[in-house]
């Protein structure tokens, strides 16, 4: 995955998340953020369950936390 964001829009929906749509070059990802330990961890379970189904979600591509935020980063 070669990510180099070149412009980031903070989207305003999510409650208690904050959502951005990251535009690079060649694609566009969904990056989630939230302050809440765990936040992503049920969204992560479910989206992988059902991408082995071969349902159309969004894949997971990053998931941690760095300083006090859990993210995770999808596909657009």
């Amino acid at each position: 995955m070669n990510f180099c964001p070149i412009k980031a829009q903070r989207c305003a929906v999510g409650q208690g998340n904050y959502v951005y749509i990251v535009e690079c070059p060649s694609d566009k990802y969904v990056l989630r953020l939230n302050e809440e330990k765990d936040a992503y961890k049920d969204t992560v379970y479910w989206l992988e369950r059902l991408e082995d189904l071969e349902i159309p979600v969004p894949k997971v591509l990053a998931k941690g936390h760095m300083e006090t935020f859990e993210y995770i980063l999808l596909t657009y």
